[in-house]
């Protein structure tokens, strides 16, 4: 995208079908297309994919995408996020475009689809019609005459099924194997080697067993399963397609369960205090995995 061509100068000159051009050769490799349009100095940006696609993740690419090309009658983008077959976009925001201040960080604001009175209007409706094909309950009246419970019920499991749709099991089980594997491989490896070693020293059974329940081999076991957490996150945020750090605290937590299972269910030859600290620092510690992994994704798009 850094050598000049026929498409980018359409799309600095505002052409609306080149910039979703250069947008969907990046986005279709993810499962995501793009839709332009534009409104006087407005870019208005459509995103649909089977599962919602991630408000932070393509809200940057757009944004530093478009800073790059410097379309001169473009100050401002709307971007909307939209699962295929919903009507409604799942999410909605609003970016400026600050070209004088070219480092500075992009200024968002939430846009007010989700609160205007045709939105709701949209969302009420749409819940009456749900309400018929479920319930069979004739409705006379319009929106306005749902019961309030009702609607609160509905806004519960709406945010519950948006929530659940956020994570992605198979790369967090992806994330927690490669903690589990890595783990219990490297510390069967470590305790083979040091128990030839001390062995080849002329020590006996019960010897090598308290020369590996010291702190010094208690310390380097522990710094190995927290190396794992990491690389567990790591894994998750590369398999997941969305929410990336989300679901890299999502293996973290597993893991970290399924620590606290194995510690009180068969003790080890770790003290109390590092088995402790092990599993408090699991979920931190892949987070910061994900957070590798994001990193390194978003310095690959700025070099497209």
């Amino acid at each position: 995208m850094t050598e000049f061509s026929p498409l980018k100068q359409q799309a600095q000159n505002g052409d609306p079908q080149a910039i979703a051009t250069l947008m969907n050769r990046s986005f279709n490799r993810r499962g995501v297309t793009a839709s332009v349009t534009t409104k006087g100095n407005c870019l208005q940006v459509l995103l649909e994919s089977s599962l919602v696609p991630s408000q932070s993740t393509f809200v940057s690419m757009i944004w530093m995408g478009l800073h790059k090309l410097e379309i001169p009658n473009i100050h401002t983008l709307e971007i909307y996020g939209k699962q295929l077959g919903n009507e409604i976009p799942s999410w909605s925001q609003k970016v400026t475009l600050d070209r004088e201040v070219g480092d500075r960080k992009y200024q968002e604001a939430d846009l007010q689809t989700n609160h205007d009175a045709d939105s709701i209007e949209k969302k009420s409706n749409l819940m009456v019609k749900s309400l018929k094909d479920t319930t069979k309950i004739s409705l006379v009246e319009s929106s306005k005459n749902i019961d309030d419970q009702n609607t609160r019920d509905i806004n519960k499991s709406h945010f519950l099924h948006q929530l659940l749709s956020r994570f992605d099991i198979r790369s967090a089980a992806y994330g927690f194997l490669m903690d589990v594997i890595g783990s219990e491989c490297s510390s069967f490896l470590l305790t083979t080697i040091f128990s030839f070693i001390l062995a080849m020293q002329g020590k006996n059974y019960y010897q090598i067993q308290a020369d590996l329940s010291n702190n010094n081999f208690s310390l380097v076991y522990t710094s190995l399963g927290l190396f794992f957490s990491g690389a567990g996150g790591f894994l998750a945020a590369h398999c997941a397609k969305h929410d990336r750090i989300l679901n890299s605290a999502l293996a973290g937590a597993i893991s970290s369960s399924f620590g606290c299972l194995m510690t009180y269910t068969n003790p080890q030859f770790i003290p109390s205090s590092l088995q402790t600290m092990s599993l408090l620092l699991t979920i931190p510690v892949a987070i910061a995995g994900g957070c590798i992994r994001q990193a390194s994704l978003k310095k690959q798009m700025r070099t497209i």
